[in-house]
């Protein structure tokens, strides 16, 4: 049997695209049609995006991922955007609010003891601080703003996650291959109504590396961004009812299973 040339799983004879990420199957191997699966079940009632089963209507994005036989849409969930640009402005401001509690205390406060405001020189030194305390909220308020959407599409086998925008991006996590989920977002996030779904394969200990700026998910590990917090909890359980119980057991520890 052949084997996928960008993730090395194999291939089934007729298969003209990888089971597990998608890419094309090697040339000259035999192929099957394309599973079309989404549209037929979407005529007569489109698959809702996130939240409650959508009116006929809704919009839907069709995956850019090519179906496999037999595999269709289950539901999709949005990126909420608004919720993106709210957790943004106040990142913003708590940024905002931080600097210029350290700009007054070590900068401002020294110079009005010391009576230097009232040289003209002093305000051309305080120019860049002040620049630089405008500059950093606004700079996170514009990244709210510009951010494009992402979309999480749940099949019968896999979870397809696409990253819209100039630095297009795309995973694919198979269920066969999902040990668990992991919601993330802090009490900033949570209060603008927004969390991260971190989606762990087989043998994932933990959903993020790093800290702080270079702080990123781990290997493996796929992550969809701002979903709204009650379609983050709802993709949560469905996942979790989804997944093989095998897969939900704890890591048994490298060298094997423990004696006795």
């Amino acid at each position: 049997m052949a084997a996928c040339a960008r993730c090395y799983t194999v291939i089934p004879p007729g298969s003209r695209y990888c089971p597990n990420c998608g890419a094309p199957a090697p040339a000259g191997a035999p192929s099957l049609p394309l599973s079309t699966a989404y549209a037929p079940a979407l005529a007569p009632a489109p698959v809702a995006v996130g939240g409650p089963p959508a009116p006929p209507g809704a919009a839907f994005r069709p995956p850019s991922f090519p179906l496999l036989p037999g595999e269709t849409v289950l539901r999709q969930y949005a990126m909420d955007l608004e919720g993106f640009r709210r957790l943004m402005r106040r990142r913003g401001l708590v940024l905002f609010g931080i600097m210029g509690v350290i700009f007054g205390a070590f900068l401002i406060a020294p110079l009005a003891l010391t009576g230097a405001f009232s040289d003209p020189s002093t305000w051309v030194i305080l120019a860049l601080p002040i620049v630089v305390l405008l500059l950093m909220p606004t700079m996170l308020i514009v990244r709210g703003a510009r951010t494009p959407p992402s979309y999480a599409t749940l099949t019968n086998r896999r979870v397809l996650v696409e990253n819209l925008g100039r630095g297009e991006s795309s995973a694919i996590m198979p269920l066969d291959n999902l040990s668990d989920v992991v919601l993330q977002g802090d009490r900033v996030a949570k209060g603008a109504g927004v969390q991260w779904v971190y989606l762990l394969p087989l043998g994932a200990t933990q959903p993020t590396v790093g800290a702080g700026r270079a702080r990123r998910a781990a290997p493996g590990v796929v992550w969809i961004p701002a979903l709204r917090t009650a379609d983050a909890e709802e993709l949560r359980r469905t996942l979790l009812g989804m997944i093989p119980a095998a897969n939900r057991l704890p890591p048994v520890p490298f060298g094997g299973p423990p004696p006795g």
